[in-house]
């Protein structure tokens, strides 16, 4: 099984994607999880997995105390 490569899901830096159950395709995104929703009930899927794609080009700060 073959999943959505890295290269694909930068093309959707800070946006909200839908993808397969299997995470093989990328069915729907929207800037907002509001936008996504509703595009995804438009085609009908209420099986598809959603996740976030942060920003690509901003660095991710922890600080543990």
């Amino acid at each position: 099984m073959k999943q959505v490569s890295i290269e694909e899901l930068a093309k959707y830096s800070d946006r909200y994607i839908g993808l397969t159950r299997d995470r093989t395709k990328i069915v729907a995104s929207g800037k907002t999880i509001k936008i996504l929703i509703k595009k995804l009930d438009k085609l009908g899927d209420k099986d598809a997995v959603i996740t976030y794609i942060p920003p690509i080009d901003k660095a991710l700060t922890l600080i543990w105390h």
